[in-house]
């Protein structure tokens, strides 16, 4: 706390049990408790405090200072110690060597940067496996803690808290954030992709960005305060969302959850999603409150209609869902309930066609496929992305949409 020209340090219970460093230490002795060897300035302490692995705000010493270009806030108060603003500005005038150029990258806790590691190393060399360099994916079986640590990370019961792959990188010298979210467990649940939107006459070469975003702030509807809390910087994140989209869309669904996206700057306050976006040179702008961890609306900025492609896919998914399972399981029952019918009105007496009794036969074929179905596991991917992508590369103008086994191969 400070009290005038006095400094003192408390333990938060009582002000009378700090220890007043001002009367108690002199210079030398603060440098050794503190690890400071040399300062410069009026006061060891301010030498000290502005250290930018120190938060200003609460005091909290950041646990790994070689990490701050990834967890750059305070882990106590939230507080930006590094804004990411200062990475984008270092390479400014780096030239891009690869068409995904992968910058820094960890993995590890989401929220506690002591239980992550530097892997840029691990995914430059997943980067690599690919021919252009233009590509990153990770499928399952695949384990995490094997690939990026190297061992096998025993699972207990106790650890609930997801791993999180964070991954900056950049294309065409726009910088963005890839957030992926793995289980516990460290296992990859559902295949993931990141590819470059290329143009179809030549590979190296990057497909227009029709879509750009010029700023992305997420936090108190005041937006950050003077220390650096109560909002972030979450303009790659964006980035990295419309890169996974094909580049040309950006959408958050209302039950997605943001806190493992995108942080979460200030607990119990309303927060606010800020957006400053160009489509096809026309600026925009659009503001999304949420409650709860939520989107109270979904966010949809798109290219379409006013460029190609003409058709948005708005979802779509390849596999088993529990909507499916559903919608099948109830078309097997009303089928069931004809041939019932059917069945009864035969005992009546009455005399069936031949697509009656062709269908009664068909009874064992559905009662056999329903408890198949009922018995069946959900498993499904999201193909939303790779669907817009073939809209977008479409020779037509996106006017209609061929769907084959020599265009999509799931």
């Amino acid at each position: 706390t400070r009290n005038g020209s006095k400094s003192s340090w408390t333990n938060g219970d009582d002000s009378e049990n700090g220890i007043d460093i001002m009367n108690s230490m002199d210079d030398s002795q603060m440098m050794a408790m503190l690890g400071i060897n040399d300062f410069h300035g009026d006061s060891v302490l301010s030498s000290y405090f502005q250290r930018e692995d120190v938060c200003a705000a609460c005091g909290t010493v950041h646990a790994r200072p070689d990490l701050l270009d990834m967890y750059f806030a305070c882990r106590a108060c939230h507080a930006i110690l590094r804004p990411p603003k200062v990475l984008r500005d270092e390479y400014k005038g780096v030239p891009q060597k690869v068409p995904l150029e992968i910058i820094f990258a960890t993995y590890g806790d989401a929220g506690d940067e002591r239980n992550a590691v530097d892997v840029t190393a691990k995914c430059i060399q997943k980067l690599n496996e690919s021919d252009n360099r233009d590509r990153i994916g990770f499928r399952p079986p695949m384990r995490l803690d094997e690939f990026f640590l190297g061992h096998t990370v025993p699972y207990s019961s106790k650890d609930k808290v997801e791993k999180q792959l964070r991954m900056r990188y950049r294309i065409d010298k726009v910088f963005a954030t890839l957030i992926l979210n793995f289980s516990p467990q460290h296992t990859v649940l559902k295949p993931f992709l990141l590819i470059i939107p290329s143009d179809l006459t030549s590979p190296t070469s990057f497909k227009p960005r029709y879509l750009r975003l010029f700023r992305g702030t997420y936090g108190h509807p005041k937006g950050m305060s003077s220390t650096g809390r109560m909002a972030y910087d979450v303009l790659e994140i964006l980035q990295s969302q419309v890169d996974q989209a094909g580049g040309s869309f950006l959408s958050i669904n209302s039950s997605t959850e943001l806190s493992p996206i995108l942080g979460d700057p200030c607990p119990g306050y309303v927060k606010e999603l800020c957006l400053q976006y160009e489509v096809c040179g026309r600026a925009g702008t659009a503001t999304y409150s949420e409650v709860r961890g939520f989107l109270r609306k979904r966010v949809l900025i798109q290219t379409s209609p006013t460029v190609k492609p003409l058709i948005f896919v708005v979802s779509a998914t390849y596999g088993l869902t529990p909507t499916g399972r559903k919608q099948q399981l109830d078309w097997i029952n009303s089928q069931l309930s004809k041939i019932q019918y059917l069945e009864h009105t035969k005992r009546q007496g009455v005399v069936l066609t031949g697509k009656e009794v062709v269908f009664l036969k068909s009874k064992a074929s559905l009662l056999g496929y329903r408890d198949t179905l009922s018995k069946a596991s959900t498993c499904f991917i999201d193909v939303r992305a790779k669907l817009q992508l073939l809209c977008d590369q479409a020779s037509n103008g996106g006017t209609h949409f061929l769907l084959n086994k020599d265009t999509f191969d799931p």
